[in-house]
């Protein structure tokens, strides 16, 4: 949350819940008028698709035809109240069909079909500039925060999502068809462990803390780019 990278084409992670709809409507617009084949992604919770920002965004981008794809990971539980008691459509996809927009539903749990749905929706935007809602039906294994004893489900649920994880799930494919062994895993899985703890640990606890001087550094008006201004006054 709260990273940034234009160069990456990386618009940033939001606090609040609901905020990325309209940025991404407005990045899809800026998409739109310097007529490239560029689209906007939106990632988002089911627990968000109660804000009225879904609602007034799902209209301006059908209204005005914006290249946004919207991407909802459904945990049925948002931050810790199931979605049967928050929510009147349990199918966060057919909440757009008032919008006309195109939609599905897919597995989130299987990498391949994350994937195959994920591309077709990609190609439906950039070749129709048009929206297209996708709904993933996924699920968080541990709690919200570290505050969150997860108390509002059960470990027989838990254990059951559980057998379902992508990485177990994509590993045995991978090792049924032959691509990699499961030593070849147990390998792959000590060098991300070690880059965590040798790498990205050691140097957040190892850097300074920040100078009260360098507050204000970075902020967006002390340091404008024209490359997010040029193309709307066009």
């Amino acid at each position: 949350m709260h990273i940034f990278d234009p160069d990456a084409h990386f618009m940033g992670g939001y606090a609040l819940v609901g905020q990325p709809f309209p940025l991404a409507a407005g990045l899809a617009l800026g998409c739109k008028r310097k007529r490239t084949d560029q689209i906007a992604i939106c990632f988002l919770g089911d627990g968000a698709n109660n804000q009225g920002t879904f609602h007034e965004t799902m209209n301006m981008a059908s209204v005005w035809e914006l290249p946004v794809l919207f991407v909802c990971e459904n945990n049925l539980y948002a931050i810790g109240t199931h979605i049967d008691r928050s929510t009147a459509v349990r199918d966060q996809y057919k909440r757009v069909c008032g919008y006309e927009i195109e939609a599905s539903q897919h597995d989130g749990m299987d990498i391949d079909v994350v994937m195959e749905a994920a591309g077709k929706a990609v190609d439906y935007v950039r070749s129709n500039s048009k929206p297209y809602f996708i709904e993933f039906m996924t699920y968080r294994f541990r709690g919200h925060s570290m505050s969150d004893a997860k108390g509002y489900r059960t470990k027989d649920e838990e254990a059951e999502w559980q057998q379902r994880d992508p990485i177990y799930i994509y590993s045995e494919r991978l090792k049924e068809q032959g691509v990699v062994t499961a030593e070849d895993i147990k390998a792959m899985e000590k060098e991300i462990d070690d880059e965590i703890e040798n790498d990205i640990i050691k140097f957040a606890e190892e850097s300074p803390e920040p100078r009260v001087e360098d507050l204000k550094k970075y902020v967006l008006d002390d340091n404008p780019d024209p490359r997010w201004i040029g193309p709307l006054q066009q």
